[in-house]
């Protein structure tokens, strides 16, 4: 139906997001422990800097930004709408984190798809909210299908660049038949998990510093290229 069904979606889903965490935070207040964030830096600042940086990948929704350009109706908002989505995502980031450091002791381990989804166990809202994890699968649900839906129309649009098709809409169907067929493959989720700290986020690495550079260096290589080429005629 085109990006601004998807945009309207968002701007329903996104402050549901925001006051959920705020929610959870507030919350788990009474469960927090300060002296869980100790030992500061973890196993230490090696550890946490030079062996952790591949888990950079974790911050690579922010190429997301990169390919909003050409839908925004007026480019010099650009760097307005990139620190706001900054900000808004390192709240919630921050926020969950703190909320997991703070509950959680520093050696605990879980089997738990997502860490978020176990703090929730733990939380009751009164007497009449005890199931907030219900809650939390529901809001889960609407935000893989926020994040699949824009993630299809850009691979949609980039598609169609390269192939140069009229009207990407046809091949809807086949990408999501594609991507379904594909979440199919793994037998469980430890084999997600196993591709996600294996192979996937060591490619996000490549195609953010290496790849990105690269293409970067040639689009200005082109560009002076063509402004010697208008200077000479």
């Amino acid at each position: 139906m085109g990006l601004k069904p998807i945009v309207k979606a968002n701007l329903f889903i996104m402050p549901i997001v925001i006051f959920s965490i705020l929610l959870i935070f507030f919350s788990s207040a009474k469960n927090f422990v300060p002296e869980r964030l100790l030992p500061i830096l973890g196993k230490g600042a090696n550890e946490t800097f030079i062996s952790g940086f591949s888990n950079v990948f974790a911050y690579s929704g922010i190429t997301y930004l990169f390919l909003i350009m050409p839908y925004l109706k007026d480019a010099k908002q650009f760097k307005k709408i990139s620190i706001i989505a900054i900000v808004i995502s390192t709240i919630y980031l921050f926020l969950s984190v703190l909320c997991l450091l703070l509950v959680f002791p520093y050696i605990s381990v879980t089997d738990e798809a997502n860490s978020i989804y176990l703090l929730t166990r733990s939380l009751e809202l009164g007497s009449f909210f005890q199931r907030t994890d219900a809650l939390f699968v529901l809001l889960f649900i609407m935000c893989c299908f926020s994040y699949l839906t824009i993630t299809l129309f850009l691979i949609l649009n980039i598609f169609k660049k390269i192939t140069n098709i009229k009207d990407s809409k046809a091949m809807t169907y086949c990408f999501c038949v594609l991507i379904f067929g594909l979440a199919l493959i793994p037998k469980s989720l430890y084999q997600v998990r196993e591709v996600n700290d294996n192979i996937f986020k060591y490619l996000i690495l490549f195609f953010i510093f290496v790849f990105s550079t690269i293409l970067l260096i040639l689009a200005n290589l082109k560009k002076k290229k063509e402004e010697k080429n208008n200077l000479s005629s």
